[in-house]
């Protein structure tokens, strides 16, 4: 059977952070990939609603992806 392969370019998504939070830091609410024309990101987001906001509102963080380094 034959394997699709999918193009990513100019796509992305945002995940819930599974990463443990702790009190002490600001770890993001969500975290994933984005790619824009070729070039790959890491992306992270802190829900930023405050009560009665019909609208969720979100600050987000996009920077560079670091290639993989073989262990």
């Amino acid at each position: 059977m034959e394997q699709k392969q999918y193009d990513n370019t100019n796509r992305g998504a945002l995940w819930d952070n599974t990463e443990q939070k702790r009190p002490d830091r600001k770890d993001p609410d969500l975290s994933g990939k984005l790619n824009v024309n070729g070039q790959d990101f890491v992306i992270s987001g802190w829900v930023n609603e405050k009560p009665g906001d019909k609208q969720p509102k979100y600050d987000l963080s996009i920077k560079p992806a670091q290639p993989k380094v073989p262990f």
